[in-house]
């Protein structure tokens, strides 16, 4: 039986971290301070998700985040997406909001230390995640997962642009509701549309459309994969 992020949360893997690069997708584009915007996400991340949670911005759009809670690295990254994408302008039809995030599932080279900054820190998860965001940027996709371990990275290859696809496709309302839902998911439809000032019949239809149910078996299989094939 799987655990879920609703559920029991599972032991944190030893000298295992996820490190999250990521940047903002055409950042020149967009007139409000994103800066504050991604620190604030941040802050509800480290709040409700994953005390442990650490966030820096560097090199202007660019930033990193890391974690030794790595079984929570997938629900803090569609939380970094939502909760961007929902800070976008409304009437903008395409929502053209988003940001691009690698993740690298590996060891550090050295202690972990809260007071070094992440920009002085490197290891394998860094390299992983430095690289693959590197070549993203070449791509389209927005979600890319990276371990030394061959046979997860040709699953997450073959899964992530399905999923990736359906977060791309989230409008400005599926965004609000579905960051609400996944930072607090014990809140009901009634609590979230009081959240986020609609209706619960409106939650009910804007959830529905988003499509995170299909997405929750995956999300939920997430942090058993990492266990069977990086806790060795």
């Amino acid at each position: 039986m799987f655990s879920t992020f609703f559920g029991t949360e599972l032991d944190v893997m030893k000298g295992i971290y996820a490190v999250i690069t990521g940047d903002v997708v055409g950042s020149t584009l967009i007139k409000d301070d994103y800066r504050d915007i991604l620190y604030n996400i941040s802050f509800d991340i480290r709040e409700f998700v994953d005390s442990g949670y650490r966030f820096e911005i560097y090199r202007g759009d660019s930033f990193q985040a890391i974690t030794s809670n790595i079984q929570k690295s997938l629900i803090t990254s569609l939380l970094l997406r939502a909760g961007f994408r929902s800070h976008a302008p409304e009437n903008k039809p395409d929502n053209s909001w988003d940001i691009r995030l690698a993740i690298g599932l590996g060891k550090i080279n050295q202690n972990y230390d809260e007071e070094v900054s992440l920009g002085s820190m490197n290891g394998e998860a860094f390299q992983l995640s430095g690289r693959a965001i590197d070549d993203m940027k070449e791509e389209k996709e927005r979600l890319r997962i990276v371990t030394s371990n061959d046979q997860l990275n040709t699953f997450f290859k073959s899964i992530l642009p399905l999923l990736d696809d359906m977060v791309g496709g989230w409008s400005y309302a599926q965004s609000r509701a579905v960051y609400t839902h996944l930072l607090r998911p014990t809140l009901t439809q009634s609590e979230i549309g009081k959240e986020i000032r609609t209706s619960q019949r409106s939650v009910s239809k804007i959830l529905d459309a988003s499509r995170i149910e299909l997405m929750k078996p995956f999300i939920n299989h997430y942090e058993q994969l990492l266990l069977w094939n990086l806790n060795k």
